[in-house]
């Protein structure tokens, strides 16, 4: 009885409002945007394997439950096992890459906080031109070479079929994407 009454408390103001309202507050996306739902083919393969990837990543002691969630993400592509197996190792590798190049980046964001805290100034925008800036837009170069590396070894050692099944398998998982510009 609780909840119900807790549950016409919460929905009762939503439901009150006027419709003029409830469809004006449809976020709009910024120009620049690639949705994957109306053109999947400007989404870049390695965006999407990126994506994929780090939905993967498992913790080292994984759970059953957490190995069964990774497998899941994954079933609908039909790979064999061997396919399967091999798509997770590579997904392991990756994520183990991108951990450092993330944590050199969080420590670029990090120092610029301290920074900004120290000398009581508000945190500013990164300047592309500055030592920071270039060192993050050599971080995101870092990334981009390691997926791209990491999608061609997929592509080399995956079964024909498996190589196929995926490349299905990734065009869909496009159109659940949307890229939003910097």
């Amino acid at each position: 009885m609780k909840l119900n009454w807790l549950l016409c408390l919460v929905l009762s103001p939503m439901l009150s409002l006027p419709a003029v309202a409830q469809v004006s507050s449809a976020k709009v996306d910024p120009p620049g945007t690639i949705d994957g739902a109306k053109t999947p083919e400007l989404i870049p393969d390695e965006t999407a394997l990126a994506l994929l990837f780090r939905a993967l990543n498992e913790p080292e002691q994984a759970t059953d439950l957490q190995r069964q969630r990774s497998r899941a993400l994954v079933r609908s592509a039909g790979l064999d096992e061997a396919d399967t197996e091999n798509l997770f190792r590579l997904a392991r590798k990756f994520n183990s890459e991108i951990a450092i190049l993330d944590g050199k980046a969080a420590q670029i964001h990090t120092k610029r906080s301290i920074d900004a805290a120290v000398a009581g100034r508000p945190l500013l925008a990164v300047i592309p031109s500055s030592d920071d800036g270039r060192a993050l837009t050599s971080l995101n170069q870092d990334r981009k070479q390691t997926t791209g590396r990491i999608l061609l070894e997929l592509q080399t050692t995956m079964s024909l079929n498996g190589a196929s099944e995926f490349g299905r398998y990734l065009q869909n998982l496009k159109r659940k994407i949307k890229v939003i510009p910097d």
